[in-house]
């Protein structure tokens, strides 16, 4: 079984913008916790460019730093602020333990300064087994030192890592419904183009080939893949034109010595004893004779037919009378069947009555080869809106498999008539369908369950002459 290509690129697209959407996740998340302390240290490196002399007041500081700053998270973490102050090498304010411990105490490790902004310095210290981070700012004379516990900054980390986590539990179903939506989108934005020229070569046929795609390449990168298609039609239209010239030749230059032959096998049964086994002989040679010229004439209308060239003359014709016609002249001609009919009077269509009739021809003479002895044929003509339908039905039996299928396929029979050997050239239904469709009708066949076959008819009671014929 093949792959489904729209199946295909929605879940690769699906799983690419899923795989972006993580990969965001994760990148955002390792350098969240860079960016965080980057904002804590600037915080405090402001706040002490502002407010170095309120140091010596812890009340006072924070005053000023609330008003110089503002209200965020990173704000929260000035409680855990420790001031200090210190002129040559003393602490002069500042009572908090952690501020002898980083000054006075020879076990008290320090790293490598850092200026972070302005004019304070970064130290990271470890006191205690705990790391701090300094920042530091001299001026007249004077140090001010703002110490801060790193697990503090740790802790603000982790708590917005589990208010984000919370936070995407409960958006997440909105975040896949949004992939979805963009998945599906770009599934008919790609497959657009795609359908656009499926249309233009769904629209093909043996009869407008000649006629250019007229399609526009949606992107540079279809030019060429049109323009194969296009070279493609203008191969198949030649090869169609030379079928049909070919058939159409040999139809017509078949006709003449076929109607020789014809004439000649007349004039001979008629000079030799009636009854005679040469008579005879000569008789099915006739016979195959005139078989030949009917499967010349029906190639050669179906060639016309093919090519668009069946002349015809459109004129409103009584379709009642004339299937009421066809009706009694049956009864008269098929008494082992029985012929019903159900026609709605006064329905007329412009057609050619002269290709009409022959397709009512055709498909009531396929209900009576393909009958069962003893069967019926029911004719029934009726007005739907603006169309007429026309269908015949009759009961049959050992009916091909793909006879809807293959009906109007050129030379199919069906294995019922083979076996039975029932006349016929494969070629009525065939013709029947050309005929219907020059005159913008449809032609179906159907096998139902009661093991009949019903042909159906349907088309507009006004001849449409600036038509597009549908095939």
């Amino acid at each position: 079984m093949k792959k489904s290509f729209r199946k295909q690129l929605f879940i690769r697209i699906f799983l690419a913008v899923v795989l972006i959407h993580l990969v965001n996740r994760i990148t955002a998340q390792i350098f969240l916790e860079d960016q965080i302390n980057e904002r804590v240290i600037k915080n405090i490196a402001q706040s002490q460019f502002h407010c170095q002399n309120q140091i010596g007041n812890k009340d006072n500081y924070f005053a000023c730093i609330k008003q110089k700053g503002r209200e965020d998270i990173i704000a929260s973490l000035t409680e855990y602020y420790v001031l200090c102050e210190i002129q040559n090498s003393q602490i002069i304010r500042g009572n908090d333990p952690v501020c002898y411990k980083a000054f006075t105490n020879k076990n008290t490790q320090a790293t490598q300064e850092k200026f972070v902004y302005e004019q304070s310095k970064l130290v990271p210290y470890k006191i205690d087994d705990n790391k701090w981070i300094s920042l530091q700012l001299e001026k007249d004379g004077n140090t001010s030192a703002i110490f801060l516990p790193q697990k503090e900054i740790d802790l603000l980390v982790a708590s917005i890592y589990t208010l984000r986590d919370n936070l995407y539990r409960l958006i997440i179903p909105v975040i896949l419904l949004a992939i979805l939506l963009l998945t599906l989108y770009l599934i008919e934005y790609f497959m657009a183009p795609i359908k656009s020229i499926e249309k233009a070569l769904n629209g093909l046929t043996s009869k407008n080939l000649d006629k250019p795609l007229n399609l526009l390449p949606p992107f540079k990168e279809f030019e060429s893949f049109i323009a194969v298609f296009d070279e493609l039609r203008e191969r198949l239209n030649k090869s169609f034109s030379q079928t049909r010239r070919f058939a159409a030749y040999a139809s017509h230059e078949l006709r003449t010595p076929l109607t020789i032959l014809r004439g000649n096998a007349e004039k001979l049964i008629g000079e030799l004893p009636v009854g005679s086994e040469l008579q005879i002989r000569i008789r099915m040679m006739g016979d195959e004779v005139e078989r030949l010229i009917e499967i010349t004439e029906k190639l050669l209308l179906l060639s016309r037919a093919e090519a668009n060239t069946i002349p015809h003359n459109i004129c409103p014709v009584s379709l009642s009378d004339l299937i009421n016609q066809l009706a009694l002249d049956a009864k008269t001609f098929q008494s082992d069947l029985e012929i019903t009919t159900n026609i709605a009077p006064g329905i007329h269509w412009e057609c050619d009555e002269g290709l009409f009739q022959q397709l009512l021809y055709n498909l009531f003479t396929n209900a009576v080869k393909y009958n069962v002895p003893n069967g019926w044929i029911c004719l029934s003509l009726f007005q739907h809106e603006s169309n007429f339908v026309l269908t015949i039905e009759n009961p049959s039996e050992n009916l091909a498999p793909d006879l809807t299928e293959k009906a109007f396929e050129h030379f199919y029979r069906g294995d019922q008539a083979r076996n039975r050997q029932i006349d016929g050239l494969g070629l009525g239904l065939s013709l029947s369908l050309e005929i219907a469709k020059l005159h913008q009708a449809e032609l179906t066949l159907e096998v139902t369950e009661r093991k009949t076959v019903i042909a159906r008819l349907e088309a507009p009671l006004k001849y449409l002459a600036d038509a597009e014929v549908a095939l």
